[in-house]
Parts: structure tokens; sequence; C-alpha cells
């Protein structure tokens, strides 16, 4: 007995063609077993191995139906019925140079009447969005993101935005690259910021650019400041135990009497910076 194997008509956005996140289109497949399936597919050039050599028939629908509705429709006993006259009335003949398909009369017939069934369906109400479309009119703090947003706290906004998008019936393409870009501009814009009030503790700032920036007395103990641009930034008194300070650029930095204990200070730069008092373990760069 033929099978529906999968059954999916929300548009999902064409890999091929994320720059202006182009949804993908509803294909009905049939199987040489056949089981079938409605699927999202895309111009990728690639046939999958068990679409290879004619085993498959496929059909473009006119619509993009419901995707419950869809899978209603497909398991009732009229379209099951259906897909296996087709199944049944396809087969396959050499011409002389190929094998090629072949479909007997009661086939076609089953084929215009599943087809027929199928884009009489209710429409699919989902629509595909470009992340930074949906959510670009919302302020940073209106989308829950700032400059110490973790990538993991990324991953779980994404996720609660991409839920939340759902309900209005909207399925968001790229939420967590936007996500991610998004800290990146937070973070660029960042430099002449008084930080003192600021819980630093562990925080990730990585390739932030906090050039003249007020730290002093700030507890930066553990945080991610590699890469970052730390410039003429104001550090005196504060912690900086066990901080990640890769390739971070602190040249004319304040550091009088700033704990740096523990820290990695591998390729960090130290050009005109003021270490009086400081107490550091392990050698500085230039």
């Amino acid at each position: 007995m033929s099978k529906l194997i999968q059954c999916r008509t929300n548009p999902e956005a064409d890999p091929y063609h994320t720059a202006d996140v182009q949804p993908t289109y509803t294909l009905l497949k049939i199987y040489g077993d056949g089981d079938y399936a409605l699927e999202q597919e895309c111009d990728d050039n690639a046939t999958p191995v068990r679409e290879a050599n004619g085993l498959v028939l496929t059909f473009d629908l006119e619509i993009r139906p419901d995707q419950a509705a869809a899978r209603t429709y497909l398991e009732s006993p009229e379209a099951v019925a259906l897909v296996e006259r087709i199944h049944a009335g396809h087969g396959k003949e050499w011409d002389g140079h190929n094998l090629v398909g072949t479909l007997t009369d009661d086939a076609r017939t089953a084929i215009t009447e599943l087809l027929a069934g199928l884009n009489g369906l209710p429409e699919n109400q989902m629509s595909l969005w470009d992340a930074g479309d949906w959510l670009g009119h919302l302020n940073d703090g209106e989308i829950g993101i700032n400059a110490l947003t973790t990538g993991a706290e990324i991953t779980a906004l994404a996720e609660k935005l991409e839920a939340d998008a759902l309900n209005e019936k909207v399925i968001l393409s790229g939420t967590e690259e936007y996500l991610f870009e998004r800290r990146r501009l937070i973070r660029a814009n960042l430099a002449g910021a008084d930080l003192r009030s600021v819980n630093l503790v562990g925080a990730s700032l990585s390739g932030a650019d906090l050039s003249s920036c007020d730290l002093r007395g700030v507890n930066l103990t553990g945080a991610d400041l590699s890469r970052t641009n730390l410039t003429e930034a104001r550090f005196s008194g504060a912690n900086l135990s066990g901080a990640n300070l890769t390739d971070a650029d602190l040249s004319g930095a304040d550091l009088t009497d700033a704990n740096l204990t523990g820290a990695n200070l591998t390729k960090a730069r130290f050009s005109g910076a003021n270490l009086t008092g400081a107490t550091v373990t392990g050698t500085l760069s230039e």
C-alpha cells in the first residue's frame, strides 16, 4: 500500500537565493515503490539517489496548499487509491536510445484527479520573511539584545522570535545571523562609553570597540575581550583577572593599579599603556 512519507507546504528559504529570500516551491512526488510526498524544492540542480534513473514522478502544484489540509487529503482513502493507480500505470520502456517513462490512460486520469484535489485545498497562509525586514523596526531593547548577549543567548532568542512570528503566520529566515550582526553593530558603537555601572563579570565582548571607554574600577573577571579595541580605555583599579585579552589592542590604555592576574595576554598589544601599579602575570607585548 502506498504511504505518505512527507508533507511540507510551509514556505522555506531557497538556500540558493538567500539575498532576496526567495521561497521554495511545492512538488508532489510519487516514487518507484509507490510511496509519495509533498515537498519543498529549490533549483539546486541536484538529484537525490532515490529520484535518479526515472524512479520518481514529480508534479508542480498550482497553489501552496495548507499543510494540515494537504496531509489530511493525501492520507485519505481517496488520495491513496489515486496514488496507487498512478503507480500501477507507471512504467519504463526502451526507445532504442534511453529508458523513457510511460503512463497508462488510467494513470493519467488519476494524476488529473489527484492534482485537482490538491489544488482545490485551502491555500497556505504562511509567509516567508527576512528576519531583518521583520525585526528591523524594533529597537534593541524590544528585541532583547545588547552588547553583552552571548552566542548561546542569541540562539535561544532566535528560537523565541521565530516562535513568536509563527503565531502571526510568519516564517523567519536568517534570524540568528541577523541577531549576530545586530550585536556586532551594537559593539561597534561603544567607543567612549561610560561603563562603570555595567556588570561585566564574565562578559562576552569579543571584537567590540571599547576605545576610550571609562572602565575605572570595573570588575571584568573572566570577561572575553579577545580582539577588542581597548585603545585609550581607562582601566585604573579595574579587575581583569582571568580575562581573555587575546589579540586585544590596549595601546595607550590607562591600567594604573589594574589586576591582570591570570589574564590571557596572547598577542595583546600594550604600546604606550600606563601599567603603573598593575598586577600582571606573563609577558606583555609592545
